[in-house]
């Protein structure tokens, strides 16, 4: 968001960078810097205004993107962690559950190997 208020271009995201930049961080560390981001991240979010919406900046993998369209990315990736981390908490109950699991296959992590 900062980017787009600033009218600065995006740089894809690199995983393997990230990845390096947080190693050796506890889960506690991870957390504490993940709740300070996501507040700073919010703090902007409160002074978007509509007309901000429609604010255009140049993704180097991209191409032109709208600021809109990147908050329903971030409120979609989110999201999409929630549920990976449902996912995760549903597989020793779908293992257990006998004749119902075949009912879970979307779900089961096991049938996808």
């Amino acid at each position: 968001m900062r980017a787009f208020l600033a009218g600065q271009n995006l740089t894809p995201y690199d995983p393997v960078a990230q990845a390096s930049d947080d190693a050796g961080e506890t889960s506690l560390a991870l957390a504490e810097a993940f709740a300070r981001l996501r507040q700073e991240s919010l703090s902007l979010l409160v002074q978007v205004q509509p007309a901000d919406l429609i604010r255009e900046v140049i993704h180097e993998e991209y191409g032109p993107v709208q600021l809109a369209e990147l908050l329903h990315q971030w409120a979609a990736h989110d999201l999409m962690h929630t549920v990976q981390a449902e996912r995760a908490l549903m597989q020793s109950f779908v293992a257990g559950s006998g004749p119902w699991r075949p009912g879970f296959a979307a779900h089961d992590v096991a049938q996808e190997a």
